[in-house]
């Protein structure tokens, strides 16, 4: 075959390399691109709707797949022919990667608007040509018109002719004789003439009139104006716009404004947008469609020999047939009304293809759909939301080498090992076991080693024991709620197909075994062997980051065994005595001395274990001696019965001393010792330990009696119905504390039961007692209310079916509370990680004069070393490159999940509904107005009068200095008053005649933290915002560090809003970072120019991250199509700064051991 010349190809290669190296660049910028880039981008117009030609399986020519314009399906080859370049059928002979990114175009018949443009709020389209947005939608949709030109000189000659014919009138009328019926319609003329005129001086460029109204005034005054209907009419109002003219003129009415007008600051944000990035408004119209590279909208043969194609498919597929349609149609001149229909539904297809879920919202009628009604996904549809492209594929991605098994308890496994199944192992070490198969030449290639490893061959068991030697695995269970759910471990290999982990692991991964999966991933390079050796070990995660406290400790069996060790169940006055604690061991062991005998000891002073003891012998036993054994000889001796608490404190201890990497030891030697003597000890209990005391029917008929006074009471009229049935719960509950201390009382002290509570092995408590011995009690109904009647029955002696399903409703609504916890505190902890994502410790020292804290550190993007302090996961100075923001989001979304959700009730009028629990954490978080809000004094006064108006109660000041109130009104006095309405259930901290202070507290409830930034100032605010916090988190028991409050403090007063421009771009009433807003006042100072003023703002949670500078946050955060909409216009530039936009584009994160040792820029700039 004679080869030609191809002009198709030599296009080709003029082109730059089609993959870019994922370094290359730096920084992402979005813009809207107009339709010569669009035809720069493509490879050719799709002229037909056809995808696959069902006989030959291969692209129809010129199609949605088309090889000419997208390149070949299989490498080097095209159509007819391989390994050339085709000058038959057109198609470049190169690898078929090249189609993911090659893309094509639609040359439309008409242009049609982008939706993005035209609905998000607020319309670009709108504010560039100041009409309101349904306005613009009716001419965009053909149901309305625009009047795009007005000739002043026709209207003026119009006019002149009304006036001239009124004239003429009147004196018809005047001359007209008594008694002829026109003389009667003088006023008939007025109305005619003045709605004739309005018609006339009403019409105005720009516009919009219905069709109806456009026929009628078409007829009457043609030859005055120009009116169209359709994209074209906006398209040439867009073109005639001088930006430059606009902006100033904008400009001018801005400044003159006193009051923030919101429209002339939102269009002269447009227009400044437009004119910094050297956009054209009419770029908002497509004449141009790109077409998106064909695999990224595949269609896949299935089974049966169908097809299942990518929706994306179906919405070009419309359009194509539309444009098609219309082209005809015009060719063959057909009547305005059909070509206007088309143009409509050409539009309608293009606004289906980027937005298919905008139409729904805005009720229209033709969303596209499926022969089923299902709604087809458009390129919106594919980034929003969770299943979309940004946190579906982008920020969730699947690996492989990686399994999945339920776990199983491993006592005997050190704290860094963990015993891994060999099948599982095998396939998931297969590369580097087929690795050693072929380098040992046992198989000639892959696919003998391969066939190898399937029949499980005798070496590859021994290979695969070698492979693993020096190799780690990381361990993960879901719900990955803070770092230590994912940890790495050394495998070990075992039998059975269970994942086996250390005991002491457990807490960490808050895990058990009654079920629970686990996955195992394998880190493949050796950079991320390394840092799973010297990282993500367990055994150097021993500390919760939350609050620096051990998490790795001895707990159930563990526990027991060593509290059971070092308890001295007797004391005796005349303890046998020993010379050194060897030689009571020696007698222990030959059977001289019981383990948990009382003994005499004689110590040595010099020895820093018995250091400060004067006593020259210690009271003590054989089990403590043997305990304090395994500890370090630097700490003292421990002489008392070990416990939850004081366990926690000697690992604390142990580990400030000795550092993490040495600590895992001791720890290994605890369990262990656990396990040994919880066995020794023959601890067990049956249902039999636990004995019902003989005076629970005597209480119990008691407080019967006592219920029935009390309804006799309610009958006869003297209690009302809730002070009746809160008498009953108090009886009851009475009921219950008598019967859990007679409980316990009738308990064995060295009954297992007993033991087993006071080692604080398991969660029994008294009130678990009295519930399996006793009366399981009151119970609660669907609602979180007490029901009145309560369970007798105690476990033992087994419910009732009435009690049984009694105490059905409080179950349940248990199992129901967690399940919305879970997800709840999912959602917040995303939240704060979105907000917190970026902030890095990436710098030394900030040179911070006002003191070490991180709500005041002044290092740009990030936080200094110096400010931060200590990391409280591993007790020792922050590491640069720590991502303190995500162990901030972590430690406070983690103990998200124990938080009660409800908001708690008070019994009676006189307790208000306080919000507690995590929708208090979210109200404070994302600065919600707080229920049952507080009072806080604006200004400094004395306090006028308390009033009480309907539920409310309102305090009004008197202010000391004389001013108009904000929201006062004139007192009997002639002055103004400050009021402060508050609900009637809060109780006041003032009384009438009181001075206070501007910030003071005026009542109970929650303040608003808006209020005290404005009256306390920034540091006020933030102070208060992380006690609030704290209180909540407390209250449930769970510690969090202030650091991590204060992270996400710092993040929430991170912007600030324009208050005077000065010299700068910004303006008045825009809002920008601190860090932005104080390097651009350094700049305009260092020029001699007028620095911008701004005032401080608080912002909620997910309006800092929706605000975040670079825009692939923000946008794979929420409002996916308000971002990138905004994005586009500005030609925002995301320079790649935090963690999230990097994992999107694939390179490695700027934290940890992925942070580039560059200069950072300092704010320098005192608060």
């Amino acid at each position: 075959m004679k080869q030609k010349p191809d002009i198709q190809s030599k296009k080709h290669e003029e082109r730059k390399p089609s993959m870019m190296g994922v370094y290359d660049f730096d920084a992402l910028k979005l813009m809207l691109a107009s339709s010569d880039e669009i035809l720069s981008w493509s490879y050719g117009e799709v002229l037909k709707p056809e995808t696959i030609n069902y006989r030959t399986q291969r692209p129809e020519k010129d199609g949605l797949f088309s090889e000419r314009i997208f390149g070949p399906t299989k490498d080097y080859e095209c159509v007819r022919w391989r390994g050339v370049v085709c000058d038959r059928c057109g198609v470049e002979v190169t690898n078929s990667i090249v189609r993911r990114e090659r893309m094509g175009h639609i040359t439309l018949a008409a242009s049609c608007v982008h939706i993005w443009f035209l609905r998000s709020i607020p319309s670009r389209i709108g504010l560039l040509l100041d009409i309101p947005v349904n306005q613009v939608e009716k001419v965009v949709y053909y149901t309305g018109y625009i009047i795009t030109n007005v000739d002043a000189k026709a209207r003026a000659g119009v006019l002149k002719e009304l006036d001239q014919e009124y004239a003429t009138k009147v004196k018809q009328i005047k001359a007209a004789k008594k008694g002829d019926p026109r003389k009667q319609d003088i006023s008939n003329l007025d109305a005619s003439f003045k709605k004739a005129k309005e018609e006339v001086t009403g019409l105005a460029a720009l516009k919009v009139i219905s069709e109806v109204e456009y026929q009628y005034l078409a007829m009457r005054y043609g030859h005055m104006f120009d009116a169209q209907t359709g994209s074209e009419p906006i398209i040439e109002l867009l073109k005639r716009i001088d930006l430059k003219k606009l902006y100033d003129e904008l400009s001018v009415q801005y400044a003159k404004t006193k009051v923030f007008n919101k429209k002339i600051f939102q269009r002269l944000r447009a227009v400044r947008s437009l004119l910094n990035n050297n956009i054209r408004p009419e770029s908002m119209f497509f004449s141009v469609l790109p077409v998106l590279p064909p695999d990224l909208r595949p269609m896949v043969q299935l089974d049966g020999g169908r097809f299942a194609s990518s929706d994306l498919n179906d919405l070009y597929r419309r359009i194509i047939n539309r444009n098609n349609r219309l082209k005809k149609l015009i060719e063959l001149s057909s009547p305005e009304v059909i070509i206007r229909n088309e143009k409509r539904m050409l539009q309608e297809a293009v606004d289906a293809l980027i937005d298919n879920s905008a139409r729904r919202s805005q009720g229209m009628k033709s969303m596209a759909m499926t022969l089923t009604r299902r709604p087809l996904r458009s390129l919106a549809d594919i980034l929003k939301g969770k299943t979309g492209r940004f946190r579906q594929n982008l920020l969730g991605k699947r690996v492989d080498y990686s399994g999945r098994s339920v776990i199983v308890v491993g006592p005997e496994l050190k704290l860094y090992e963990c015993g891994i199944p060999k099948v599982m192992a095998l396939e998931i070490f297969k590369p580097f076991v087929v690795h050693e198969l072929v380098a040992r030449e046992l198989a000639h290639n892959m696919k003998a080693a391969a066939k190898m490893i399937d029949d499980q061959d005798e070496q590859v068991w021994q290979i695969l024991e070698e492979v693993i030697q020096d190799k780690y695995v990381l361990l993960n269970r879901a719900p990955t709620l803070h770092r230590i759910s994912v940890q790495a471990f050394k495998p070990i290999l075992i039998g059975g197909l269970s994942i086996q982990i250390p005991p002491m692991v457990c807490s960490a991964f808050n895990a058990d075994f009654d079920g629970d999966m686990m996955a195992i991933h394998l880190p493949l390079s050796e950079e991320a062997q390394r840092e799973s050796r010297e990282i993500m070990l367990s055994s150097l995660n021993l500390l919760k980051p939350s609050a620096g406290i051990p998490i790795t400790e001895p707990t159930k069996d563990m526990r027991l065994g060593l509290y059971w060790l070092t308890a001295v169940p007797v004391e005796t006055e005349t303890p046998q005595a020993f010379g050194s604690p060897a030689e009571a061991l020696y007698a222990y062991e030959v059977g001289m001395v019981g383990l948990r005998d009382q003994i005499k000891i004689q110590i040595d002073p010099a020895l820093p274990r018995f250091a400060g003891i004067k006593d020259p012998y210690l009271v003590t036993s054989v089990g403590r001696v043997i305990f304090n054994n395994i500890l370090p000889a630097e700490l003292p001796f421990v002489n008392s019965v070990i416990n939850k608490g004081l366990a926690r404190k000697v690992i604390a201890d142990f580990i400030s001393l000795l550092g993490v990497e040495r600590s895992y030891e001791i720890l290994d030697s605890m369990k262990s010792l656990g396990f040994l003597y919880a066995t020794k000890s023959g601890i067990s209990w049956g249902m039999d330990d636990l004995v019902t005391p003989p005076e629970k029917y005597a209480i119990i008929a008691e407080a019967k009696l006592k219920i029935t006074q009390n309804n006799n009471q309610f009958a006869q009229g003297f209690v009302s119905e809730a002070e009746r049935k809160q008498k009953a719960i108090n009886i009851w509950q009475a009921v219950e504390k008598t019967l859990a201390e007679t409980t316990v009382k009738h308990l064995d002290q060295n009954s297992p039961a007993v033991i087993i509570m006071k080692s604080d092995a398991s969660k029994a408590n008294q009130l678990t007692l009295k519930q399996m011995a006793t009366m399981k009690g009151l119970v609660t109904d669907p609602s979180g209310g007490i029901v009145e009647i309560p369970v007798e029955s105690s476990y033992k002696e087994g419910l009732n079916s009435l009690e049984y399903f009694t105490s059905l409703h409080g179950s349940r609504k248990g199992l129901v509370d967690t399940a919305l916890r879970t997800s709840e505190a999912g959602y917040l902890t995303r939240r704060l990680v979105d907000v917190a994502q970026d902030m890095v410790i990436i710098e030394e020292d900030c040179k911070d004069a006002v003191g070490r804290v991180i709500l005041s550190c002044q290092t740009r993007f990030g936080i200094c070393r110096t400010c931060y302090g200590y990391d409280l996961g591993y007790n020792n100075m922050v590491r640069m490159g720590t991502a303190v923001g995500i162990v901030a989001a972590q430690s406070i979304g983690e103990p998200g999940t124990q938080l009660t959700l409800r908001t708690f009730h008070g019994g009676g009028a006189a307790v208000s509904d306080i919000t507690q629990g995590l929708p208090r954490v979210e109200e404070v978080l994302e600065l919600h107005p707080p229920k049952g809000k507080g009072a806080l004094a604006r200004h400094a006064g004395i306090i006028a009068e308390i009033e009480e108006i309907g539920n409310e109660k309102i305090i009004k000041i008197q202010p000391t200095k004389d001013r108009k109130a904000k929201t006062g009104r004139r007192s009997k006095l002639g002055s103004t008053l400050d009021e402060y309405p508050i609900s009637i259930n809060l109780d006041t901290l003032i009384k009438e005649g009181d001075k206070v202070e501007a910030g003071q507290r005026l009542s109970e409830g929650s303040l608003d933290i808006k209020d005290i930034l404005m009256t306390l100032g920034k540091r006020a605010a933030e102070e208060y915002m992380i006690q609030e916090i704290k209180k909540i988190y407390n209250l449930q028991g769970a510690d969090i560090n202030d650091k991590h409050l204060e992270v996400i403090a710092r993040q929430m007063f991170s912007l600030v809003r324009v208050v005077e421009s000065g010299d700068s771009e910004y303006l008045r009433g825009e809002i920008l970072h601190r860090s932005r807003f104080f390097a651009l006042n350094e700049t305009l100072k260092a020029q001699k120019k007028k620095p911008a003023r701004a005032i401080q703002l608080v912002v909620g949670v997910s309006n800092v991250a929706l605000a975040a500078e670079g825009f692939l946050a923000a946008a794979s955060f929420q409002n996916v199509v308000r971002i990138l909409t905004e994005a586009a216009i500005d030609g925002r530039v995301d320079s790649l700064r935090g963690l999230k936009e990097n994992v999107i584009i694939g390179k490695l994160i700027p934290a940890g051991t992925g942070l580039d040792k560059e200069p950072v820029e300092v704010l320098g700039v005192a608060e």
